[in-house]
This record gives C-alpha cells, sequence and structure tokens, in this order.
C-alpha cells in the first residue's frame, strides 16, 4: 500500500472475518478485498458479516475466483442472483463487484 501511495487511505487487516468486522461502522467500507475461507460456508459468512458494514457503491474483490473453488463462485452468483451487486470484472481468477 505504501508503494502505491494508499497508506493513508486503505487499512490493512489481517484477521479472521469475526474480528476484523468489529473494528467498522455500519455502511463505513469503502473497498474490501476477501481471501479468506474458500468454502461456501465461510464465503457466506464473510459476506453475511460484512455486507452491512459496506458503503453505498462499495467495492469487494474476492480473491480465487475460479472453478477450483466452486464455493466462492455459488455464493457470489447468489448474490449476483438476489440483485445485491450490480457490475462485475475479473481478472485472473480475481473478481471486482460494485454493490
Amino acid at each position: 500500500m505504501e508503494k502505491c501511495k494508499l497508506d493513508n487511505e486503505i487499512t490493512l487487516i489481517n484477521s479472521n472475518t469475526c474480528d476484523a468486522v468489529s473494528k467498522f461502522k455500519s455502511s463505513s467500507v469503502r473497498f474490501l478485498f476477501l481471501d479468506g475461507d474458500h468454502s461456501e460456508e465461510g464465503v457466506r459468512q464473510d459476506l453475511n458479516l460484512f455486507f452491512p458494514k459496506l458503503a453505498l457503491g462499495a467495492i469487494i474483490v474476492f480473491d480465487d475466483f475460479s472453478k477450483n473453488f466452486p464455493g466462492v463462485v455459488r455464493v457470489v452468483d447468489e448474490y449476483f442472483e438476489k440483485k445485491l451487486f450490480k457490475s462485475r470484472c475479473y481478472y485472473r481468477n480475481t473478481l471486482v463487484v460494485k454493490i
């Protein structure tokens, strides 16, 4: 983040989701990078915990969005079906969505 001069704008938290989510107020997170438990249950838990913390228009990046991690794909697809995600960009197993 320092090399990109984003260290004053992005807070890196290397923690499990349950601990990390408690650090944020509702609707305060504008960018979320998820690279955690790649199981369907794990991804669903991460999103369920963080969704209330996301600001309108927030960006979420999912690492390992590929057929090798079907749980990630299934949960993300469910959010698109429910129209909770508005747009997406995919690049080398990384998916970027906007809410």
